[in-house]
């Protein structure tokens, strides 16, 4: 979003890098910082957001929690136990389209199409 020169238009951000590209710190100052850990659902939509953009990087061991959660929330992959949750429901209960609107993500190595 700070790449886009959108920073105007984000409410809030959370666990920030300890830094941002040299070129991005002024718009990264004009940005509230809600909590330098997850946020939770809650305080988010107390910020009454048109939508919510949600990164997750990190580490090589992150990256690996990483790419599950994505297989599950894609629904590319079953959980071993338990449930994915979804707005206080069983992501399973879904239908695909219903996910596809509340959930998107895009891989790190995908191919595009065409």
């Amino acid at each position: 979003m700070l790449l886009l020169g959108l920073e105007d238009r984000m409410v809030g951000t959370a666990f920030w890098p300890k830094s941002v590209l040299p070129q991005l710190a002024d718009a990264n100052a004009k940005v509230k910082v809600l909590t330098v850990e997850f946020p939770t659902f809650e305080s988010i939509l107390a910020l009454n957001p048109d939508f919510e953009v949600t990164a997750l990087v990190g580490v090589p061991f992150f990256s690996i929690i990483l790419y599950r959660l994505q297989r599950l929330l894609a629904r590319r992959k079953r959980p071993h136990a338990g449930r994915v949750m979804l707005d206080d429901r069983d992501l399973s209960t879904f239908r695909r389209r219903a996910t596809a609107q509340r959930v998107a993500f895009i891989e790190q190595h995908a191919n595009a199409p065409g």
